[in-house]
Protein backbone atom coordinates (compact mmCIF):
# COMPACT_ATOMS: atom_id res chain seq x y z
CA UNK A 1 0.00 0.00 0.00
CA UNK A 2 2.77 2.45 0.88
CA UNK A 3 4.56 1.66 -2.39
CA UNK A 4 1.36 2.30 -4.34
CA UNK A 5 0.75 5.59 -2.57
CA UNK A 6 4.28 6.85 -3.15
CA UNK A 7 4.50 5.68 -6.78
CA UNK A 8 1.81 8.01 -8.11
CA UNK A 9 0.49 11.49 -7.52
CA UNK A 10 -2.89 10.22 -6.40
CA UNK A 11 -5.19 9.81 -3.46
CA UNK A 12 -6.65 6.45 -2.57
CA UNK A 13 -10.27 6.27 -1.47
CA UNK A 14 -11.11 3.51 1.01
CA UNK A 15 -14.43 2.10 2.22
CA UNK A 16 -14.34 -0.30 5.14
CA UNK A 17 -17.26 -2.72 5.36
CA UNK A 18 -17.21 -3.94 8.94
CA UNK A 19 -19.33 -5.11 11.85
CA UNK A 20 -16.88 -3.50 14.31
CA UNK A 21 -18.08 -0.07 13.29
CA UNK A 22 -17.10 1.99 16.33
CA UNK A 23 -13.56 0.60 16.54
CA UNK A 24 -12.92 1.40 12.89
CA UNK A 25 -14.55 4.83 13.14
CA UNK A 26 -12.35 5.71 16.14
CA UNK A 27 -9.26 4.52 14.27
CA UNK A 28 -9.87 6.10 10.86
CA UNK A 29 -11.80 9.20 11.84
CA UNK A 30 -12.97 11.08 8.76
CA UNK A 31 -12.86 8.07 6.43
CA UNK A 32 -16.12 6.81 5.04
CA UNK A 33 -17.25 3.82 7.10
CA UNK A 34 -20.00 1.33 6.38
CA UNK A 35 -21.86 -0.69 9.01
CA UNK A 36 -22.48 -4.01 7.25
CA UNK A 37 -25.37 -4.99 9.55
CA UNK A 38 -27.18 -1.67 9.82
CA UNK A 39 -26.51 0.33 6.63
CA UNK A 40 -28.52 -0.50 3.49
CA UNK A 41 -26.58 -2.04 0.57
CA UNK A 42 -26.91 1.05 -1.64
CA UNK A 43 -24.94 3.10 0.90
CA UNK A 44 -21.79 1.38 -0.36
CA UNK A 45 -22.41 2.74 -3.86
CA UNK A 46 -23.44 6.17 -2.57
CA UNK A 47 -20.32 6.46 -0.42
CA UNK A 48 -18.14 5.21 -3.26
CA UNK A 49 -19.48 7.86 -5.63
CA UNK A 50 -19.10 10.59 -3.00
CA UNK A 51 -15.54 9.45 -2.32
CA UNK A 52 -14.57 9.43 -5.99
CA UNK A 53 -16.06 12.90 -6.48
CA UNK A 54 -14.14 14.15 -3.45
CA UNK A 55 -10.89 12.68 -4.80
CA UNK A 56 -11.33 14.42 -8.15
CA UNK A 57 -11.86 17.78 -6.47
CA UNK A 58 -8.88 17.19 -4.17
CA UNK A 59 -6.67 16.47 -7.17
CA UNK A 60 -7.96 19.45 -9.18
CA UNK A 61 -7.58 21.87 -6.27
CA UNK A 62 -4.04 20.64 -5.65
CA UNK A 63 -2.93 20.62 -9.30
CA UNK A 64 -4.32 24.08 -10.09
CA UNK A 65 -3.89 25.60 -6.63
CA UNK A 66 -1.81 28.56 -7.85
CA UNK A 67 -4.24 29.51 -10.64
CA UNK A 68 -7.26 29.12 -8.35
CA UNK A 69 -5.60 31.35 -5.75
CA UNK A 70 -4.78 33.96 -8.42
CA UNK A 71 -8.39 33.87 -9.60
CA UNK A 72 -9.57 34.30 -6.01
CA UNK A 73 -7.37 37.38 -5.65
CA UNK A 74 -8.79 38.84 -8.87
CA UNK A 75 -12.47 38.06 -8.38
CA UNK A 76 -13.05 37.34 -4.66
CA UNK A 77 -16.27 35.61 -5.75
CA UNK A 78 -16.91 32.04 -4.48
CA UNK A 79 -19.54 31.40 -7.17
CA UNK A 80 -17.14 32.20 -10.01
CA UNK A 81 -14.36 30.23 -8.32
CA UNK A 82 -16.72 27.25 -8.19
CA UNK A 83 -17.37 27.64 -11.93
CA UNK A 84 -13.62 27.69 -12.64
CA UNK A 85 -13.13 24.51 -10.62
CA UNK A 86 -16.04 22.94 -12.51
CA UNK A 87 -14.38 23.75 -15.84
CA UNK A 88 -11.07 22.33 -14.65
CA UNK A 89 -12.84 19.19 -13.43
CA UNK A 90 -14.83 18.58 -16.61
CA UNK A 91 -12.55 19.92 -19.34
CA UNK A 92 -11.75 16.43 -20.67
CA UNK A 93 -15.37 15.35 -20.94
CA UNK A 94 -16.35 14.40 -24.47
CA UNK A 95 -20.13 14.78 -24.48
CA UNK A 96 -21.36 17.78 -26.53
CA UNK A 97 -23.55 19.20 -23.75
CA UNK A 98 -20.63 19.48 -21.33
CA UNK A 99 -18.39 20.90 -24.07
CA UNK A 100 -20.92 23.64 -24.82
CA UNK A 101 -21.49 24.33 -21.13
CA UNK A 102 -17.75 24.62 -20.43
CA UNK A 103 -17.15 26.96 -23.37
CA UNK A 104 -20.04 29.13 -22.23
CA UNK A 105 -18.64 29.25 -18.68
CA UNK A 106 -15.19 30.10 -20.02
CA UNK A 107 -16.68 33.06 -21.86
CA UNK A 108 -18.50 34.23 -18.71
CA UNK A 109 -15.31 34.01 -16.65
CA UNK A 110 -13.44 35.88 -19.39
CA UNK A 111 -16.08 38.63 -19.32
CA UNK A 112 -15.83 38.85 -15.52
CA UNK A 113 -12.05 39.23 -15.72
CA UNK A 114 -12.44 41.92 -18.38
CA UNK A 115 -14.84 43.67 -16.02
CA UNK A 116 -12.11 43.81 -13.38
CA UNK A 117 -9.73 45.30 -15.94
CA UNK A 118 -12.34 47.89 -16.95
CA UNK A 119 -12.70 48.85 -13.29
CA UNK A 120 -9.07 49.96 -13.35
CA UNK A 121 -8.64 51.19 -16.94
CA UNK A 122 -10.93 53.78 -18.50
CA UNK A 123 -12.38 52.32 -21.69
CA UNK A 124 -14.67 54.28 -24.06
CA UNK A 125 -18.33 53.36 -23.45
CA UNK A 126 -20.43 51.06 -25.62
CA UNK A 127 -17.56 49.26 -27.30
CA UNK A 128 -18.14 45.80 -28.74
CA UNK A 129 -16.03 43.16 -26.98
CA UNK A 130 -13.63 42.84 -29.90
CA UNK A 131 -13.12 46.60 -29.97
CA UNK A 132 -12.35 46.57 -26.24
CA UNK A 133 -9.58 44.07 -26.91
CA UNK A 134 -8.23 46.28 -29.70
CA UNK A 135 -8.35 49.33 -27.43
CA UNK A 136 -6.44 47.55 -24.65
CA UNK A 137 -3.96 46.20 -27.21
CA UNK A 138 -3.06 49.62 -28.63
CA UNK A 139 -4.76 48.86 -31.97
CA UNK A 140 -7.04 51.21 -33.93
CA UNK A 141 -10.60 50.42 -32.92
CA UNK A 142 -14.16 51.27 -33.95
CA UNK A 143 -16.08 53.50 -31.54
CA UNK A 144 -19.33 55.46 -31.77
CA UNK A 145 -17.72 57.87 -34.25
CA UNK A 146 -16.11 55.30 -36.49
CA UNK A 147 -12.50 54.20 -36.52
CA UNK A 148 -10.46 55.68 -33.66
CA UNK A 149 -6.73 56.14 -33.19
CA UNK A 150 -4.86 53.58 -31.14
CA UNK A 151 -4.70 54.16 -27.39
CA UNK A 152 -1.84 53.30 -25.03
CA UNK A 153 -1.03 49.60 -25.20
CA UNK A 154 -1.87 47.55 -22.10
CA UNK A 155 -2.11 43.99 -23.41
CA UNK A 156 1.05 42.31 -24.69
CA UNK A 157 0.55 40.60 -28.05
CA UNK A 158 0.03 37.11 -26.64
CA UNK A 159 -2.73 38.34 -24.29
CA UNK A 160 -4.39 40.03 -27.26
CA UNK A 161 -4.37 36.72 -29.12
CA UNK A 162 -5.66 34.85 -26.06
CA UNK A 163 -8.48 37.36 -25.55
CA UNK A 164 -9.62 37.13 -29.18
CA UNK A 165 -9.51 33.33 -28.98
CA UNK A 166 -11.45 33.09 -25.71
CA UNK A 167 -14.11 35.52 -26.83
CA UNK A 168 -14.47 33.97 -30.28
CA UNK A 169 -14.64 30.39 -29.08
CA UNK A 170 -16.86 31.22 -26.14
CA UNK A 171 -19.30 33.22 -28.25
CA UNK A 172 -19.61 30.89 -31.22
CA UNK A 173 -18.72 27.38 -30.08
CA UNK A 174 -20.77 27.46 -26.90
CA UNK A 175 -24.03 27.82 -28.82
CA UNK A 176 -25.96 25.25 -30.81
CA UNK A 177 -24.98 25.57 -34.44
CA UNK A 178 -25.26 23.73 -37.73
CA UNK A 179 -21.56 22.95 -38.14
CA UNK A 180 -20.97 19.50 -39.58
CA UNK A 181 -18.38 18.73 -36.90
CA UNK A 182 -18.99 19.71 -33.31
CA UNK A 183 -16.29 21.17 -31.06
CA UNK A 184 -14.39 18.50 -29.15
CA UNK A 185 -12.80 18.20 -25.73
CA UNK A 186 -9.59 19.55 -27.29
CA UNK A 187 -11.33 22.88 -27.85
CA UNK A 188 -12.25 23.02 -24.17
CA UNK A 189 -8.84 21.87 -22.94
CA UNK A 190 -7.05 24.47 -25.09
CA UNK A 191 -9.47 27.23 -24.09
CA UNK A 192 -9.12 26.34 -20.41
CA UNK A 193 -5.35 26.65 -20.48
CA UNK A 194 -5.61 29.93 -22.38
CA UNK A 195 -7.95 31.13 -19.62
CA UNK A 196 -5.40 30.11 -16.97
CA UNK A 197 -2.74 32.07 -18.88
CA UNK A 198 -5.00 35.14 -18.89
CA UNK A 199 -5.64 34.75 -15.16
CA UNK A 200 -1.88 34.56 -14.55
CA UNK A 201 -1.21 37.74 -16.57
CA UNK A 202 -4.04 39.74 -15.00
CA UNK A 203 -2.93 38.69 -11.51
CA UNK A 204 0.62 39.92 -12.14
CA UNK A 205 -0.62 43.07 -13.87
CA UNK A 206 -2.83 43.98 -10.91
CA UNK A 207 0.03 43.46 -8.46
CA UNK A 208 2.32 45.63 -10.58
CA UNK A 209 -0.27 48.44 -10.71
CA UNK A 210 -0.76 48.33 -6.94
CA UNK A 211 2.99 48.64 -6.20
Amino acid sequence: MEALISSRDRDIFTIINTASFQKIADLYGAMFTLHKKEDPPQKLIEDLKAGIDALVLTYINRKFAHAIDQFHQIMDDPDREEKLVSILTNMKREDPDTIEKNLGQIRKIYEAIMGKIEAVVTIPPNLHEREKIKYLSGIKYYGRNGKQAAADKIFPEYITDISFALWGLGSAASHDNEDEFHCTQHTVIGSTYLLLELINWVSKWRHRKSD
